[in-house]
């Protein structure tokens, strides 16, 4: 469900597009690289998340581990599973987790009681929603994406980097 920094993790190939039951994105951890709070994917019965399977040569498994801050503590690898396209039976997939989860549904917050802390860059969401958009998931998924209150934090390097300029949220 993240995104491949190709600098980092050479042989990542896209794989499927699936969909990951009984979870959902939740933010809980503030990032100074992205100016707000970053993804983690939370147990929530009824919900689920779209995202990008991809494989990596298991020599990679060191870089994207780092690309995601398993070292530092910040993330998690776990075993989740998904619902391939056309498949009946779920298949075993890495995730990566924050470590420390959030103690509370942020979907069951007024929107805008939703503390600081919880908050994603706008920035950041540009870049779910960009790689949402790009992965092909359902429309009224992006929608959802969306509507995330963020903390209208933009990060211009980022931006410009990741050509993020032109993704309306």
């Amino acid at each position: 469900m993240s995104a491949i920094n190709y600098d980092y993790v050479p042989s990542a190939r896209e794989l499927d597009r699936p969909c990951y039951p009984i979870i959902d994105w939740d933010f809980a951890f503030e990032s100074a690289i992205w100016s707000g709070s970053v993804a983690t994917i939370v147990p929530t019965q009824g919900d689920h998340v779209w995202g990008t399977l991809w494989t990596i040569d298991l020599s990679n498994l060191p870089d994207i581990d780092r690309q995601e801050g398993v070292s530092q503590g910040i993330y998690e690898p776990r075993t989740v599973y998904v619902k391939l396209r056309g498949e009946s039976e779920s298949t075993p997939v890495r995730a990566y987790l924050l470590t420390k989860q959030p103690e509370s549904n942020l979907y069951e917050l007024p929107k805008d009681s939703i503390p600081l802390s919880r908050q994603p860059s706008k920035t950041y969401l540009q870049c779910l929603v960009k790689g949402a958009i790009e992965s092909s998931v359902p429309e009224d998924y992006v929608l959802r994406l969306r509507s995330i209150k963020h903390n209208g934090q933009v990060n211009s390097d980022i931006e410009r980097k990741l050509q993020l300029g032109g993704v309306a949220l």
